[in-house]
């Protein structure tokens, strides 16, 4: 597929694969207003850090020896992010992912209420700010400025 002027490989031929990147490439491209995003090619990816968050969430969402409600729906925000953006490095997922991810939510028929939720849990931290509460240790491990206990 070529857009911009740049060529992408999607995957084999008719894969569900290759049609989920279609997607998000495309989501990406109208986005932007039918321009590609810049992107830099370094870093942890989303599936490494969503992978490492999870790890983090089934130590954290905890109440008297069990998991919370919370971390079903921590678990569906994960879902969207790497169906969509698994191989994308974290420091390249912005603004327009967010968008990107938010229109999979509403195609896939959740309410505004869920969405919103979800997509805070992406935007403020819970899964996707590397920059904010919590820090990224390693790819495998994280810690809470605030340190909760």
């Amino acid at each position: 597929m070529t857009l911009d002027g740049r060529d992408f490989y999607l995957g084999p031929y008719g894969s569900k694969a290759s049609r989920l990147e279609y997607d998000r490439l495309v989501g990406e491209w109208i986005q932007n207003g039918r321009r590609l995003p810049p992107r830099a090619n370094s870093g942890l990816s989303i599936v490494e850090f969503t992978d490492a968050y999870w790890q983090f969430a089934k130590g954290y969402y905890v109440k008297d020896g069990g998991l919370t409600d919370e971390i079903a729906s921590v678990r569906v925000a994960i879902k969207f992010l790497n169906r969509l953006y698994a191989e994308t490095p974290v420091a390249d997922f912005g603004p327009l992912g967010l968008k990107n991810v938010r229109q999979k939510m509403i195609q896939a028929g959740q309410s505004r209420v869920y969405i919103n939720k979800n997509i805070g849990r992406i935007a403020l931290g819970k899964l996707g700010e590397v920059l904010g509460e919590v820090e990224i240790a390693d790819s495998t491990s994280f810690r809470n400025r605030d340190a909760r206990s």
